[in-house]
């Protein structure tokens, strides 16, 4: 027969040559490590215990023969934006995890809260993204931001942190963004947790700000929590405001602060959630533009800015007038020099 031989070839892999590499920097057990010929920047972290907490995971480097080849953002990895982001390793090359440049915290209702690294340009949308986005029950009116406050700024001021509370649902309707600053430390609250957790203080003491909630709080509380009042304070009349039932309309509740600080049970005044508490200073020129507040039975509540010569009658256009169940027959007007006009 003039048919063609049949050849057989068996091929037996007997060993994988392995592959020496460097990871150094921030990581937990940094060395000389012998890997596999398979093994990528990703594995080769894993295999070490990670980056450390103050290492990057945004700015891996491999670096081979002294020249930087690849970096790597290991958060496109695990949130799975580029399925192409790990990098395989050669012989003698050095992976480099480098200090991390920035340190946000997120926390509360949110998928996966905990410490990030944000690049310049990333914003809090994107910090929502990596935290695995907010869930059904967060209330997205109100996501507090508490920042340190800048070393020049603290030493003139004498705070250390700022709280700030932004709509996040006005950022994703309005498509927006708030840029986050290192340390700042972002607060989802539910829907239930919104309703009772939380009361204010402001004014003259020494840290401003939002404060937990506890029930049988007291004024005099909150203020301690405020870490007390500054030597400005006015010490004859503060202010708690209140919401009432149908969660929209305020009312304003005053006490004597020298009574308060004493814990005299008539002006320490027993909170409720959503309170603000409102120290006022004797010289309320230095607090910039000065203010009115107009609460009870008009249709838009609140604070306005006073200008000059503006009246009653100006006060009431302001907050749109009358609602239907007014009595136009007396209306109360309190001062800081204590005394009430009817």
């Amino acid at each position: 027969s003039s048919s063609p031989k049949t050849v057989w070839l068996d091929v037996t892999l007997a060993k994988v040559r392995p592959k020496r590499v460097f990871i150094m920097g921030e990581v937990t057990n940094p060395g000389g490590y012998t890997v596999n010929s398979y093994s990528t920047i990703f594995s080769s972290l894993f295999a070490v215990g990670g980056p450390t907490v103050n290492g990057s995971l945004r700015d891996v480097r491999l670096i081979r023969d002294n020249k930087v080849v690849a970096k790597v953002d290991l958060y496109l990895y695990f949130t799975g934006a580029e399925k192409n982001t790990d990098v395989r390793v050669q012989n003698n090359d050095i992976i480099f995890v480098p200090t991390r440049k920035s340190t946000v915290y997120i926390r509360g209702d949110i998928r996966r809260p905990g410490v990030y690294e944000l690049l310049p340009g990333e914003q809090l949308k994107k910090l929502t993204e990596y935290a695995g986005g907010y869930t059904p029950s967060s209330y997205l009116e109100r996501v507090q931001v508490e920042r340190i406050v800048p070393f020049k700024e603290r030493v003139k001021n004498d705070l250390e942190r700022r709280y700030i509370d932004i709509n996040y649902r006005d950022i994703l309707s309005k498509n927006r963004d708030y840029a986050l600053s290192d340390g700042d430390m972002v607060s989802f609250y539910s829907v239930q947790d919104e309703v009772r957790n939380y009361v204010t203080v402001s004014g003259a003491v020494y840290k401003q700000g939002t404060y937990q909630f506890q029930p049988g709080m007291k004024v005099r509380d909150a203020v301690l929590l405020a870490d007390s009042l500054r030597p400005e304070s006015y010490d004859v009349r503060g202010e708690v405001v209140r919401f009432l039932e149908d969660n929209r309309t305020k009312t304003m509740l005053s006490f004597d602060v020298q009574a308060m600080m004493a814990g005299d049970p008539m002006h320490n005044i027993v909170l409720k959630p959503k309170d603000e508490v409102i120290i006022h200073s004797i010289d309320v020129s230095r607090l910039g533009p000065q203010f009115v507040e107009i609460f009870g039975k008009v249709k838009q509540p609140g604070r306005y800015v006073l200008t000059r010569e503006m009246s009653l009658v100006d006060l009431l256009m302001l907050a749109g007038g009358f609602t239907e169940d007014a009595s136009r027959l007396n209306a109360e007007i309190a001062r800081l020099d204590d005394k009430v006009r009817n």
